[in-house]
């Protein structure tokens, strides 16, 4: 079986998705933008099964260079001549590419959202999403909560729907920067890492501040990501972040700093209210950290509550600084969940594991094509 890789961002979940695929697969070419950072290029096992290409891509949406580009992305697909191909869901380049695409070879498109996330409405994205559903063989989504609400909501057919659950990526860049024991955790430190936006509902954490602080004086709530904290928490919540209780690193923050942030943290919490998944559970897993989650999307599907970590209603500050007090106050439920949490890393969501049930989504997907008539 020979496949091609298609991306145009989400660099590290795709560069490992390759590493695993090619194992499993006769050849695989694996498409990246030529922006892609080197740090991530450098994670590319290339081999007999795997071979890399960075396609040029425009930093500015010109037309004659969107041209270019989709010519040139089209010319190495159709010389390695692929079974068939598996596409990130990311850039409305996919939008003039899949009609093209969708003509010769079946399409495996991953979809990582459904619909743009609340505060970050965009037409484009919108754009990319329909095509991606109208244009693929088959759609991989991680978790069943989005599957059934694709078929729900969008009226795809289920049986071009696969349900898999997002296997470990943006790990490797953070452990380059672990120093083991040598960063000691800073005792009742809570952590919210990542981009600082509306839908991740950081005002709930920010209001369970005051619950948290009166069983447990001395916590400390570290806030680190950039965005716009004043769009994202609201003005009413603004003035709370001077408190000595909040730690705020509102800027992009490289991996070696993140490094440092999951081991001293205590425990990791994402009070989201609405999304797909995240990327900051496995990190936090990695190091052995609990984590305190909302009901949201997938993020019970990765967090098995009571075990990895706690599962909350979103928008309950109260639940969220009760779980969140739990884990303070208790170093060997926090110890026993960190544990929990790696070995789930390393089996449920490893991509020796997933890997293999993609393949099989691959094998299904040749096997419909070739029986269409």
């Amino acid at each position: 079986m020979k496949v091609v890789c298609l991306s145009f961002w989400y660099y590290d979940y795709t560069i490992q998705l390759a590493n695993s695929i090619a194992k499993h697969v006769d050849k695989l070419m694996l498409l990246l933008p030529s922006c892609t950072p080197k740090e991530y290029l450098d994670g590319v096992i290339k081999n007999g099964s795997l071979e890399l290409y960075c396609f040029t891509h425009p930093k500015r949406y010109v037309h004659r260079k969107l041209l270019v580009s989709i010519k040139e992305i089209l010319r190495k697909i159709k010389d390695f001549n692929p079974d068939l191909i598996h596409i990130q869901a990311s850039n409305p380049l996919i939008c003039l590419l899949l009609p093209l695409i969708k003509r010769r070879f079946p399409v495996i498109t991953e979809l990582h959202d459904l619909r743009p996330h609340v505060g970050e409405e965009s037409f484009f994205y919108e754009m990319v999403l329909s095509f991606s559903r109208k244009y693929s063989d088959k759609i991989i989504v991680h978790g069943q909560r989005m599957k059934e609400e694709l078929v729900r909501e969008f009226g795809i057919n289920g049986n071009k729907v696969s349900s898999i659950i997002l296997a470990e990526h943006e790990v490797k860049p953070f452990l380059k920067y672990c120093k083991g024991d040598g960063v000691q955790e800073d005792n009742n430190t809570i952590l919210f890492f990542g981009r600082i936006v509306k839908y991740k509902g950081l005002r709930y954490l920010i209001e369970a501040e005051g619950i948290i602080t009166k069983e447990i004086p001395d916590a400390k709530i570290i806030i680190a990501g950039n965005g716009d904290l004043r769009k994202a928490v609201g003005d009413d919540l603004i003035k709370m972040l001077k408190k000595k209780s909040f730690i705020v690193i509102n800027r992009f923050i490289p991996y070696s700093e993140g490094a440092k942030l999951f081991q001293k943290c205590s425990l990791v919490v994402l009070p989201y209210i609405e999304g797909s998944q995240s990327g900051v559970i496995y990190p936090a897993y990695a190091f052995k950290k609990p984590v305190v989650v909302t009901d949201v999307g997938s993020l019970p599907e990765i967090v098995d509550n009571g075990i990895t970590g706690f599962v909350v209603a979103p928008r309950d500050s109260k639940a969220l600084a009760e779980k969140i007090i739990l884990l303070l106050e208790n170093w060997k439920l926090r110890k026993k969940m960190g544990e929990n949490a790696y070995k789930k890393l390393k089996t449920d969501l490893s991509w020796d594991k997933i890997s293999k049930e993609i393949v099989k989504i691959y094998e299904e997907t040749l096997r419909d094509f070739k029986t269409v008539p």
